[in-house]
């Protein structure tokens, strides 16, 4: 898996964006999703949420999914920077 390789190669030259710190990110994100899950699950099932908090969470499982998916499913197609374009 070429890309891959190439992708981890980057993560490592670029020193804040190495393996581990995308570790630790995952970590956090993990816990604090833990956290919210566990609020809402205390919350009466009849209460609403505001809509710039739904939008927040959205947004959140958006960014999440995309970067899945582009360890996932690379891209022949990837600018040469080697960001994704959405």
């Amino acid at each position: 898996m070429k890309k891959f390789e190439d992708f981890l190669a980057n993560i490592s030259e670029s020193g804040h964006m190495d393996l581990a710190s995308a570790k630790r990110m995952l970590e956090i994100i993990e816990d604090e999703a833990d956290e919210i899950l566990e609020e809402l699950e205390n919350m009466p099932a009849e209460d609403h949420l505001p809509s710039w908090w739904m939008n927040k969470l959205s947004r959140a499982k958006e960014a999440i999914s995309s970067a899945r998916d582009y360890l996932l499913y690379p891209q022949e197609d990837e600018p040469e920077d080697g960001m994704p374009t959405d």
